[in-house]
């Protein structure tokens, strides 16, 4: 048990809820990314996406009421509302996605949409990986390979969605509805990749503020 949970068990309990937030954020990547491979069960996981959207809210809810009660935290208050709610709109940009992908009844998946599904979990089990350090500020240099492997991700994201537009625009397609469809889901999924690096943003500064 950190020495904080005995001491400070209010500030213990922020990590407690943001460790439970990345773990929630881990799930849903990892669920979306199994709706990419099975593209045709989407309502099916856009319900079970939902329910941890509907999580991820309680969380955020319960930080921000913790936030509001006390009169000390373990890092800036204000860093901790921006980490909260960027992990938030992460998950709530891959719910926006699968809920996309069942209302316009896309049945066969795509490689780009499961390779970014994949950039989507490497980034979300790295987000997961730096904040478990959160409550360790002496091993924050230990963040730095978590930091990369968001940062690469992301990149590979761009670079498979930049090469999907592409390809939908390459004169080969006659369905067009069909194009614009893919194009909006790329799109918001490359929005919820990008939404990763901002809480990669949000924790370096956190630990630039460390010293």
């Amino acid at each position: 048990m950190q020495w904080t949970a005995v001491f400070f068990p209010r500030e213990a309990k922020f990590f407690d809820l943001l460790t439970s937030a990345t773990a929630n954020l881990v799930k849903t990547a990892e669920t979306f990314q199994q709706a990419a491979e099975e593209l045709r069960r989407s309502q099916e996981f856009a319900r079970e996406i939902n329910r941890l959207e509907h999580e991820g809210d309680r969380i955020t809810q319960e930080t921000v009421r913790l936030l509001h009660s006390s009169l000390v935290t373990p890092i800036d208050r204000e860093d901790i509302n921006a980490l909260i709610q960027a992990i938030d709109d992460t998950v709530d940009g891959a719910e926006g996605v699968i809920e996309q992908i069942a209302l316009y009844k896309l049945q066969e998946g795509t490689l780009p949409l499961k390779g970014m599904a994949a950039e989507l979990t490497e980034a979300c089990v790295a987000v997961d990986g730096a904040v478990q350090l959160l409550n360790k500020p002496r091993h924050y240099e230990e963040m730095d390979p978590y930091f990369d492997r968001i940062h690469q991700a992301e990149k590979r994201a761009d670079r498979i969605y930049r090469g999907a537009i592409a390809e939908l625009f390459n004169g080969t397609h006659t369905d067009i509805l069909s194009v614009i469809k893919w194009r909006e889901v790329y799109s918001h999924l490359e929005d919820s990749v990008d939404c990763t690096e901002k809480v990669c943003d949000i924790l370096q500064c956190i630990v630039v503020k460390s010293g």
